[in-house]
């Protein structure tokens, strides 16, 4: 025989949720949910930016090491199109850029050795220079397009745009700026 308090907490295992329960835990989850969602679209656009700058900064030690290793300049450059044959020549950087063996130390792509590329930007993310390429030399050095390069992306807030500057010497710094 099972004692009374036995088959009373069995039965209330049982029976489950009332309605009004479930109603209140799905009306509080609602509220949860509504208001972790707009700080959880800043938190993504705010990285966005850190994400551009860190393929960036990535691509351009990735160019120098190419220049030191193979003994010769390598540039990388703004992307006019999305099959990344040619150099855009602007001051903007949101089509993409293109990595290749630059021999004559001229930005052109033409028939040189592509060795990498990287794809368009986001919609309304924003690459501003007056660079036009980035020449290494074969030390190491910026032979040239020593400048800076500023990134935001769409939504971004407060100071989580970045500016990359690109030393002669060829290092790279990277700074928080304040979002447009």
């Amino acid at each position: 025989m099972i004692p009374n308090n036995r088959l009373a907490r069995k039965h209330s295992l049982l029976a489950g949720f009332t309605m009004a329960e479930l109603i209140i835990v799905i009306l509080i989850a609602g509220v949860m949910v509504t208001l972790a969602i707009p700080s959880f679209t800043s938190f993504m656009q705010n990285n966005r930016a850190l994400t551009i700058s860190s393929d960036f900064v990535n691509a351009l030690s990735y160019a120098r090491s190419e220049a030191v290793k193979r003994g010769v300049a390598v540039s990388i450059c703004s992307a006019s199109n999305s099959a990344y044959t040619a150099c855009g020549g602007t001051g903007s950087w949101t089509n993409g850029w293109i990595i290749f063996v630059d021999a004559a130390a001229g930005g052109i792509v033409g028939g040189n050795t592509i060795l990498r590329t990287h794809d368009a930007l986001q919609t309304s993310s924003t690459f501003v220079t007056t660079q036009a390429f980035v020449n290494y030399a074969p030390s190491g050095f910026i032979n040239s397009g020593a400048g800076s390069f500023t990134l935001s992306a769409p939504g971004c807030t407060g100071t989580n745009g970045r500016l990359v500057t690109l030393l002669s010497s060829g290092r790279v710094d990277v700074a928080t700026v304040t979002c447009p």
